[in-house]
């Protein structure tokens, strides 16, 4: 799910992602997809349009849950607290 204002995009990924190193693998699959190739597909996906647009990105899974596809991984967006 994308929740769009004028300037911050943001890509809610639910269960898609469960390890930040699918950031930079997408298309390998994963112990918790029940439908691999569908899965693989939609990460592939979605992690191709955060990093070709810029949206942030929330993952529940993750430690750090908001950041920013690269071309090499995740990149944790700063606190917005310090």
């Amino acid at each position: 799910m994308v929740l769009e204002d004028s300037e911050h995009p943001l890509l809610f990924t639910g269960d898609l992602l469960h390890t930040p190193i699918q950031i930079a693998r997408p298309e390998h699959p994963s112990n918790d997809d029940v439908d691999t190739d569908e899965a693989c597909r939609s990460r592939v996906r979605l992690v191709e349009q955060a990093r070709s647009r810029g949206w942030i990105v929330g993952v529940s899974h993750f430690a750090r849950p908001f950041g920013r596809a690269r071309e090499g991984g995740w990149a944790e967006e700063p606190s917005p607290n310090g």
